[in-house]
């Protein structure tokens, strides 16, 4: 029987000392991470939650990987974020506008071409014997009308399995 895992992430701050200074004041994103939680619990999901402090580089990244070595084909991954993103000037020149999007997470930025990367390494080294393959789609794309978070625009949600129609 096909298991459900998600990661929920909020930080209504980020650490200034990784942001000259910047602190990234933000009210309800931790509100908006609790949330999708108790969505994704109500669905049968078993979740972990990253709220501002913990909601660090390392922390999102070893989730991610923890994931990769625990689900099985047909299995659903949900990941949801809120919290200020960034940009910063593209290295691989795959963007339009010359910028690689960012999530602010507690301890730094975590651009979203290492994180797709990253991401996709991982699941599809881990992959088990008889998954075709894996999917990454940007939820709201999928989901039209998903309800408005606290904080409009800040939050991006993907989800991660074999066939990413799948309803969750």
């Amino acid at each position: 029987m096909a298991k459900g895992y998600a990661l929920t992430i909020g930080l209504n701050s980020v650490n200034p000392s990784h942001y000259d200074g910047w602190s990234g004041e933000l009210l309800a994103c931790e509100a908006d991470a609790k949330d999708m939680a108790e969505i994704a619990k109500s669905k049968g999901f078993s979740v972990k939650t990253l709220l501002t402090r913990s909601a660090t580089r390392k922390n999102v990244i070893k989730e991610l990987s923890k994931a990769a070595t625990t689900l099985k084909s047909a299995d659903i991954f949900m990941l949801s974020y809120s919290g200020h993103g960034g940009q910063v000037p593209d290295r691989n020149k795959d963007e339009d506008d010359y910028q690689d999007e960012t999530w602010c997470l507690y301890d730094g930025e975590l651009i979203d071409v290492f994180l797709r990367r990253h991401v996709q390494r991982s699941f599809h080294r881990n992959a088990p014997a008889g998954l075709e393959r894996w999917q990454i789609e940007y939820l709201p794309e999928i989901l039209q009308g998903h309800r408005e978070t606290h904080a409009p625009g800040a939050d991006t949600e993907l989800l991660l399995g074999r066939n990413a129609q799948q309803e969750v």
